[in-house]
């Protein structure tokens, strides 16, 4: 089956670029605003009582200043378009929306010109709106993999007890790598289906994974992540009995295919 977040994030690059590309300047493509509202869009949904997973109808979509600016005569007419193709996007897709959603394009000078951050909240009941990619459940926490962890740059150990980790420069990242060549919000680790995903989420130096570079990958223990040539190495705590010794599998580089 098709990841769900590709669908919408095709679906959305689509929408884009045959309705408002026009109106986007040559520092916007339609794949980065597409991967970034897809991310915020399934990042915000709730169930109801019904199980039925509501849309989040509030977006708030962050760009440098002077992209911003340059925006400023169509801002209005850019907005409209972007509600009215999340709302017919988000019906698409099965989920329900309170309200048609509303946009707003916000300054942010710690961006760069071709970066893009979005956030999506609920205007009708209280949603966490909290900075970068972030949300409380995905999944059902029992179905993580069982004591996952990564060692970063050989030293630290970050045990892996959230459904979504984010990985960048930002202070509020769960795995903070301050090197300038980093992207603020670089690459995701996320619950799906009982296993840990790594995601790049549209970051400018690549995610790479046992030297082969990534957009998405099924973690499995021994993944040696390379993010600007810092090492984090994934692994998972194994069950032992007590005369066992635990161990881990080597790290053994992937033979790149053709």
């Amino acid at each position: 089956m098709r990841d769900p977040l590709l669908q919408l994030e095709t679906k959305l690059k689509h929408w884009i670029e045959g309705s408002i590309e026009k109106l986007l300047t040559p520092n916007i493509s339609p794949a980065t605003l597409a991967r970034h509202l897809a991310l915020a869009m399934e990042q915000g949904l709730q169930a109801d009582g019904n199980g039925i997973q509501r849309a989040p109808d509030t977006y708030q979509v962050f760009l440098h200043p002077q992209t911003l600016e340059s925006l400023n005569s169509v801002a209005p007419e850019l907005c409209e378009a972007l509600s009215k193709g999340l709302n017919k996007i988000a019906l698409g897709q099965g989920f329900r929306l309170a309200v048609v959603p509303q946009i707003k394009l916000l300054p942010d000078s710690s961006l760069s010109e071709r970066e893009i951050i979005a956030r999506a909240g609920h205007k009708t009941s209280p949603l966490d709106q909290t900075r970068g990619y972030r949300y409380d459940q995905i999944e059902n926490k029992s179905s993580m993999p069982p004591g996952a962890f990564l060692i970063v740059d050989g030293g630290k150990h970050i045990a892996l007890t959230k459904p979504v980790i984010n990985i960048g420069r930002r202070s509020d990242n769960q795995v903070v790598l301050n090197k300038p060549q980093v992207s603020r919000i670089h690459a995701q680790i996320r619950l799906k289906q009982g296993r840990f995903v790594l995601f790049d989420v549209g970051s400018k130096s690549g995610t790479y994974v046992d030297g082969i570079p990534v957009k998405q990958h099924i973690l499995q223990p021994g993944d040696v992540i390379t993010i600007v040539n810092i090492p984090l190495v994934y692994g998972e705590e194994q069950e032992i009995t007590p005369d066992e010794t635990k161990r881990f599998p080597p790290v053994q580089p992937r033979k790149k295919t053709i």
